[in-house]
């Protein structure tokens, strides 16, 4: 759909008779337009969602809440943008309207992960999955499975990840989502290289390869190469991964993508390291370094400087080697990647040492230990955190789980009740019917001839006597009321 300029959506917006209409159009107009006039549209939403409260326009509520939610989010004014999202979340448990609390959760997910709230994102966005899942919205129940890939990855649970990448492929295909079909090969194909599945995982990017999607979308398709490349070099396969990083490079050169062109160079270097060709490799690195440098990527500055200087120490150059890894450590060092930082100093302290400079091999020595100590307690730390989050993320899932046992519980305690109340207010019913019937008789008996009546009156006393020992239905009612309160 071709989107507006603001002056044409205003014009458009004015022409409509109703804010149902009004709001529609906005939320069909706000995709093309949010990343290029957030504020003007902020304002438009803010003036109808007033309208809307003051009219108490149910239908337009929730699209209004959600574009308002979208564009501050977007804007990075969290604290609005999870105001927004809660009430629509709100709207949607008051109308009981499963859709639209998946959309708010899923929204509220996002801004959770956005501030590194994992633990909180993973719920919302469960919550949502689920809500999405009873709907039967495919596109919903992709959109949800693939943020909670992206969460499980972001704090390395990659078989977790793997599960809802999974999820996402299949919802893609009932929807026929091309896009989203070959975005959910790609996640699947790299969670199988995190994991070391090498098999699936070249599995995965060959069918993304041959999906028709890489025909459209260059970028993907780099990515797709360069992951195959990874493939085959871990399998020491490396003809096919110099084919394959070579088509990535060239891809990523002709859509100007300089990342995707660097990192490529870069697996280049590291098979022609692998294979022996030490100076093919260390030319490559070098290429693969002066990219990063213009383009301001410095972890693929900092390591492809650390991988030539590696090349050279290899080849026996250890002055120029020592030059390279002491500029790889010197942005190492500034932008604070202490990893890299920890090996370039291990490598430094043998090239000084090979020089015989014993003061400077004793110093990065030295610094190495020291960042040994400090990259230990810092992965300690992390493990302690992502065990923390895990153990949140499961303690909210059970809780969830429990209350919903209890809720489904509590609702069949309430139909066995309400069956109960059912079959005694039948019996009230019954006996009232027969008290009737027995007025009747006695009206009868008071007609009759004296001994006659009084045969029938004893008969009478005996049906009476028996009904009355039968139980109180009214007693057995009001017990089983006071029960389901």
């Amino acid at each position: 759909m071709e989107t507006d300029s603001i002056e044409q959506l205003q014009n458009r917006l004015q022409s409509l008779p109703t804010l149902q209409a009004k709001a529609h159009l906005l939320m069909q107009q706000l995709r093309g337009m949010v990343a290029t006039a957030p504020q003007p549209c902020l304002a438009i939403t803010d003036s109808l969602l007033a309208e809307a409260w003051i009219a108490r326009d149910r239908v337009a509520l929730p699209y209004l809440l959600r574009c308002k939610g979208l564009l501050h989010t977007h804007l990075s004014q969290f604290s609005e943008g999870f105001e927004a999202y809660s009430d629509l979340l709100r709207y949607g448990r008051e109308t009981d309207n499963l859709m639209i609390q998946a959309i708010a959760l899923q929204g509220l997910g996002i801004i959770h992960r956005i501030q590194g709230n994992i633990t909180q994102a993973i719920d919302c966005f469960g919550q949502a999955l689920e809500h999405s899942r009873t709907s039967g919205d495919p596109d919903a129940i992709a959109a949800n499975s693939n943020s909670l890939g992206i969460c499980y990855t972001l704090i390395g649970e990659f078989r977790k990840a793997l599960e809802a990448y999974l999820e996402s492929l299949e919802a893609y295909r009932t929807s026929n989502n091309q896009h989203g079909l070959a975005s959910a090969l790609q996640n699947i194909a790299n969670m199988y290289l995190n994991l070391g599945d090498y098999g699936k995982a070249l599995e995965h990017y060959q069918q993304y390869m041959g999906s028709g999607a890489s025909d459209t979308d260059s970028g993907l398709a780099g990515k797709a190469l360069q992951g195959i490349a990874r493939v085959y070099l871990e399998q020491e396969k490396f003809p096919e991964a110099t084919v394959s990083a070579t088509k990535a490079a060239k891809l990523f050169a002709d859509i100007g993508d300089k990342m995707g062109e660097a990192k490529s160079i870069g697996t280049l270097g590291l098979i022609n390291r692998a294979i022996g060709k030490l100076a093919e490799a260390f030319a490559q690195f070098q290429q693969a370094a002066e990219i990063a440098q213009q383009i301001g990527d410095a972890e693929t500055y900092v390591v492809s400087m650390h991988h030539a200087g590696n090349a050279l120490l290899e080849m026996g150059n250890i002055a120029d080697a020592r030059s390279q890894l002491e500029k790889a450590e010197h942005a190492a060092r500034r932008h604070n990647f202490q990893d890299l930082h920890l090996a370039i100093c291990g490598h430094l302290a043998d090239a000084c040492g090979q020089q015989e400079d014993f003061p400077n091999a004793y110093r990065y020595r030295t610094q190495q230990l020291r960042l040994q100590h400090e990259v230990g307690s810092h992965q300690k730390q992390k493990a302690l955190a992502e065990l923390q989050t895990r153990y949140d993320v499961e303690r909210a899932q059970k809780e969830r789980e429990l209350f919903k046992l209890k809720s489904e519980q509590l609702q069949m305690m309430v139909e066995y009740k309400t069956s109960e109340l059912s079959s005694i207010a039948l019996s009230l019913i019954h006996k009232q019917e027969l008290l009737e019937s027995l007025a009747g008789r006695l009206r009868q008996i008071q007609n009759l001839p004296a001994a006659e009546a009084t045969v029938q009156f004893s008969l009478f006393l005996e049906e009476l006597t028996t009904e009355a020992t039968a139980g109180s239905g009214w007693t057995l009612f009001k017990e089983n009321l006071r029960q389901t309160d």
